[in-house]
Formats: structure tokens, C-alpha cells, sequence
């Protein structure tokens, strides 16, 4: 199926490593790539690129060796989806001339402009007001996980 607004696989994988990764933040126990490749049925070389990303951004921690493995750097409730996506994928824009009016000759004058104005600051909201606690599923009160049923959109 085709869409519009179709998130990329590298962004989809970031998002689930630091959600598993959130999902055991309270006990402080690191996880391995090859686990949560594993379990998720994804390429651990994939997620390891996604994983440098995430480590660059200083939004993951590794340990080498036994015992390794992943951790959050940070709480995630206070995290957010914005802060993930942008590590791995650069500022969110939904079209070039929002970034760079020099991209297009009729940035200053384009009739939709304010419309892709509109649906970036709707988007970028949405990815900054959700932690990635509340993407896990973590209850503030209880730091358990909870899983959350999704629809298809």
C-alpha cells in the first residue's frame, strides 16, 4: 500500500530500540542489539546503524563485552519522539523550501507554502509532546511497561 507520509524503516527501527530500551531503563539492565533484533525479527547490522546514530545524538549508552549491551542515556519520559527522528534522520521538514527558501525559485511566493507550513508544525508538535515513555507504553506512576494496542492508519 502507498502512502503520502510513509515513515522510513530507519526511523521505525530507532524508534523500537528506544523503546525496548525505555522498557527496561528502570532496572538499569542493558540489552544487546542481537536480542532486540532478534525479538523484533529485524537486521541486527540495520539496527547497529541505527543504533551509532542514536549513540552520537548521546541518546544511547554501550557497554562492550559480557555483559554489554544498550541502555538509555536519559529518562524517557524525558525523551521525546522529536529527539529520536531528528538523530537519526536530521530536522524534520515535510518539504525542502521550509529549510532552505534557495531550493525553490518560488519559495517566496508559493501558493502552498503555508500549508506544508501548517502540517510540519502540526507533526513536529505531535513528536515533541510524546516521550518515548509514553510511546513504550510506561506508566509515570509505575515505570512498568504496558503494551499498547495500535491501529493502522
Amino acid at each position: 500500500m502507498r502512502s503520502l507520509f510513509k515513515v522510513p524503516q530507519k526511523i521505525h527501527h530507532g524508534l523500537l530500540l528506544t523503546t525496548e530500551l525505555a522498557a527496561r531503563y528502570a532496572g538499569g539492565r542493558t540489552v544487546s542489539l542481537q536480542e532486540i533484533a532478534a525479538t523484533a525479527g529485524i537486521s541486527q547490522g540495520f539496527l547497529e546503524q541505527v543504533a551509532f546514530a542514536l549513540r552520537r545524538a548521546g541518546i544511547i549508552v554501550g557497554r562492550r563485552g559480557a555483559g554489554g549491551g544498550y541502555r538509555l542515556a536519559r529518562d524517557p519520559a524525558r525523551l521525546t519522539v522529536a529527539d529520536v527522528l531528528v538523530a537519526i534522520e536530521g530536522p524534520i521538514s515535510v518539504m525542502d523550501c521550509l529549510g532552505d527558501d534557495r531550493s525553490c525559485v518560488l519559495a517566496d511566493h508559493c501558493a502552498n507554502r503555508n500549508i506544508w507550513m501548517k502540517v510540519r508544525g502540526l507533526i513536529t508538535s505531535a513528536l515533541k509532546s510524546t516521550t518515548i515513555a509514553e510511546a513504550a507504553g510506561i506508566s509515570r506512576h509505575h515505570d512498568t511497561h504496558v503494551p499498547k494496542k495500535t491501529k493502522n492508519l
